[in-house]
């Protein structure tokens, strides 16, 4: 097959890939999977700020368990931080204005990105 054929398969192919991530998204947009990401994301949101809780208790209250949390925020908070740093440019890029559903942001500013 010379270069042109491969060609026109690669576009056939980019043209099938995108029309499947326009169809998952529509999906998963619409919660035919019996779920929306904004639902599982204030969920997520619930369950992460109860782990920072504990851990800082832990870690403030010197318990046994302390020096495992205190392991895991320093492993884990470089993550929050670049994960706060994205959504800030985000919205440098975006301006001023409300939160952005299709990114879990709230119109607060919210970005349950504490850290632990």
């Amino acid at each position: 097959a010379g270069l042109l054929d491969w060609a026109a398969e690669l576009g056939r192919l980019n043209k099938a890939f995108d029309a499947l991530i326009k169809e998952r998204d529509a999906e998963t947009a619409e919660g035919k999977q019996g779920f929306t990401l904004k639902a599982v994301r204030a969920e997520l949101d619930g369950i992460y700020d109860d782990i920072v809780d504990i851990g800082e208790a832990h870690i403030l209250l010197s318990t046994d368990s302390a020096a495992a949390f205190k392991a895991l925020a320093d492993a884990f908070n470089p993550v929050v931080d670049r994960y706060i740093k994205l959504l800030n440019s985000r919205r440098g890029r975006r301006g001023a204005g409300g939160g952005d559903e299709e990114d879990g942001e709230g119109e607060d500013g919210g970005d349950g990105g504490e850290n632990l």
